[in-house]
């Protein structure tokens, strides 16, 4: 496994186990979101090195953060084929990408972004209900 390789799936774990894959309804529009939350922040300040994103500190823990599309696509993208339970969320994700958010994100469609919202919340709900 080449090192780049590594590194993806050493995020994708990161993202398995302690992060969140998102599209959230907000005011009048949805945004996605990928993110990875550490009660340390050195270890995110290291793969924020590698990946870009933004750290912002929580209450208890810090926050890893991608929120733009283009920087959402390419962690995902890069980490799809190594994640074990998110899978199937960030597949939605880089659908609303490629389908439904063309452009400014704020022309999209939203019979078919509703549509993945509800999708991606039965998905939640089932991975923390088994």
């Amino acid at each position: 496994m080449e090192k780049r390789e590594q590194e993806a799936s050493y995020l994708a774990g990161m993202i398995d186990a302690d992060g969140c894959i998102a599209l959230n309804y907000n005011r009048d529009h949805y945004e996605v979101r990928v993110e990875v939350c550490q009660s340390s922040k050195s270890n995110l300040e290291k793969l924020q090195k590698l990946w870009g994103g933004r750290i912002q500190r929580g209450v208890r823990s810090h926050h890893l953060i991608w929120g733009r599309k283009e920087s959402v696509r390419y962690i995902l993208e890069a980490t799809l084929n190594y994640f074990k339970f998110k899978l199937d969320q960030a597949g939605i994700i880089l659908l609303y990408i490629d389908e439904v958010a063309r452009g400014s994100g704020y022309h999209v469609d939203r019979e078919y972004a509703d549509a993945l919202y509800r999708q991606m919340k039965l998905l939640k709900r089932e991975f923390y209900i088994s």
